[in-house]
């Protein structure tokens, strides 16, 4: 079987694009905690541009595209939604949202998708570190330099059930998508997106 580092993507925001958007929420979606708790129905999330002033100085127009990426997780378009959402994938949801340009320009069509369940896949045996979790601390967090996955315990989870997930005590945890969902997302150019496959990533390349 082709290694599980193989077969996963970590995709990551391209803020090289010209007028690339990164989310931010407003004053009333930032106390909500969509982020790490399951949300019952209720009103969007509601973002705005974190480079609004920076992109405003420069005189550069915003551009949205069809995945819009936060520090926490990713949000698309309805379309993208429709295909990614067939898939029963524990521990995520997608999430109503809108998104506000700075010209006024208030869109609707767009989904916000978060993990409130990490995964315990990491492997501490195979991954390399750039900083060990204290383990007297259970809040403490690891960051990586490269991952391994414990094949054991993904073998233990169906397919369907971590074709995208987060991981459980790591700082640095990126969103890992597997090759099946990479396409689904559309050309990394226009997705907004760069796509790395996991075993031959190393922390900061991202920024490369």
């Amino acid at each position: 079987m082709m290694p599980f580092e193989e077969q996963y993507y970590i995709i990551h925001a391209d803020v090289s694009l010209p007028g690339v958007v990164i989310l931010m929420p407003d004053d009333t979606t930032a106390k909500r905690p969509y982020v790490s708790t399951e949300l019952v129905s209720g009103k969007p999330l509601r973002f705005l541009n974190a480079f609004a002033d920076e992109q405003d100085a420069a005189k550069i127009l915003e551009q949205l595209r069809g995945v819009v990426f936060d520090g926490s997780s990713f949000a698309v378009r309805e379309p993208i939604k429709e295909k990614l959402a067939v898939y029963d994938v524990a521990g995520m949801q997608y999430y109503r949202m809108t998104y506000l340009e700075r010209s006024g320009v208030l869109h609707t069509d767009y989904w916000y998708a978060y993990f409130f369940e990490p995964r315990a896949f990491l492997d501490p045996n195979r991954s390399t570190f750039l900083i060990e979790a204290d383990e007297d601390d259970e809040d403490d967090e690891a960051e990586v330099l490269k991952f391994a996955f414990d094949a054991d315990a993904m073998q233990q989870e169906p397919e369907e059930a971590r074709l995208m997930f987060k991981l459980t005590g790591v700082a640095n945890s990126y969103i890992f998508v597997h090759e099946r969902i990479v396409p689904l997302l559309g050309p990394d150019t226009a997705g907004g997106f760069r796509a790395f496959r996991a075993s031959a990533f190393v922390e900061g390349m991202q920024h490369g």
